[in-house]
């Protein structure tokens, strides 16, 4: 099966960034479902659960993200290639097959105790989706379980919204997608060679 490539760009900060370069991103942690279930991890999930976030080919989003949870420290914004199998990805961007197949398992009675337990852990709050992620976490190990997937599922994309000093400035944040981000779960996917600095086009992201 052919390779699909896919180009981000994630902001963090300059200490973090040069890190990164040198030596590469850190290992990333997905904790078990036991502790997700009870709520006991160091650090929330974000909207499409635990991982390396990066937005789709748009520096601009990645620059307005880490421009606000910065608050005034350094920072930069890296860019990079993941490469995937389709078969590991789960894709709710224009699958409609993953769509359905996630929604089906919430749905499902058996699931009712689950996600009132998770409910009662995680709320969606209006910078992160911390029960989004809980519950895409909780679906993927289940289906981990039941064997349902071809394989391990090494990333996950959606659209998304992210503000932009625009709309903070206005107090009008809009709902609409601006862009595609992905949570990458597994290092394995990520093109080591790709990652570099991105030389911040202040003209272009403020278009």
């Amino acid at each position: 099966m052919e390779l699909e490539t896919v180009h981000l760009f994630h902001g963090t900060y300059k200490k973090n960034a040069e890190i990164i370069n040198k030596q590469g991103f850190k290992a990333i942690d997905i904790p078990n479902v036991g502790k997700i279930n009870s709520g006991t991890v160091k650090s929330k999930p974000g909207s499409l659960g635990f991982g390396l976030y990066g937005f789709k080919d748009n520096q601009g989003l990645a620059f307005n993200y880490i421009k606000r949870v910065c608050n005034g420290t350094d920072y930069e914004v890296l860019c990079f290639d993941i490469q995937f199998h389709r078969d590991n990805i789960l894709n709710f961007v224009d699958s409609i097959d993953d769509m359905m197949l996630f929604q089906h398992w919430k749905e499902n009675p058996s699931r009712k105790k689950l996600l009132k337990i998770l409910k009662c852990k995680y709320h969606n709050g209006t910078k992160q989706h911390s029960l989004d992620g809980a519950i895409l976490e909780a679906y993927i190990q289940d289906m981990m379980r039941l064997k349902e997937f071809g394989g391990p599922i090494d990333a996950v994309c959606s659209a998304t919204h992210t503000p932009t000093d625009v709309e903070l400035n206005n107090n009008n944040i809009a709902m609409v997608p601006n862009g595609i981000e992905y949570a990458v779960r597994s290092n394995n996917i990520i093109d080591k060679v790709s990652v570099k600095t991105v030389d911040i086009d202040s003209n272009q992201l403020e278009e």
